[in-house]
């Protein structure tokens, strides 16, 4: 499994700065829209640190401050990384990890490669899934 300090290596400024604006985005949507689809405040209090609470630790694993993260994500933003540059090639078909290597890949080659980026769209998924699954268990 490919380490942290190798997707660093490729790390752009732009594509940090936009995944930290994003993120904080998706932190201030949670505040102002959560009251919205949360009835109970303790639910609201508790989806809106969740997401917080996800946004730090992402930002000390990207600082290494706390352990590097050992999931797939490091793996796929660096083959994402190298897909935008240029110099990884897939071939995309149905229903496979490379569309997940993809579709980090299109925003890597928009805004440049970052573990934050990539981060901040698995933040945006996070956050949707909570909504998502708290309205499926609500009355």
């Amino acid at each position: 499994m490919k380490d942290l300090n190798t997707a660093l290596e490729l790390e752009t400024a732009s594509g940090a700065a936009t995944g930290i604006a994003i993120s904080l985005l998706v932190v201030m949507a949670s505040i102002v829209l959560g009251p919205h689809y949360f009835r109970h405040p303790t639910t609201r209090t508790l989806f809106i640190v969740a997401v917080v609470s996800r946004l730090v630790l992402n930002i000390l694993a990207y600082s290494q401050i706390v352990n590097e993260p050992a999931t797939d994500l490091v793996w796929f933003q660096i083959d994402a990384a190298n897909i935008a540059n240029g110099t990884y090639w897939i071939d995309p078909g149905v229903a496979t990890p490379d569309n997940f290597r993809l579709f980090f890949a299109f925003f890597s080659y928009i805004f440049g490669p970052s573990f934050l980026l990539s981060d901040s769209i698995c933040l945006i998924g996070f956050a949707i899934s909570c909504v998502c699954f708290t309205r499926l268990v609500q009355d």
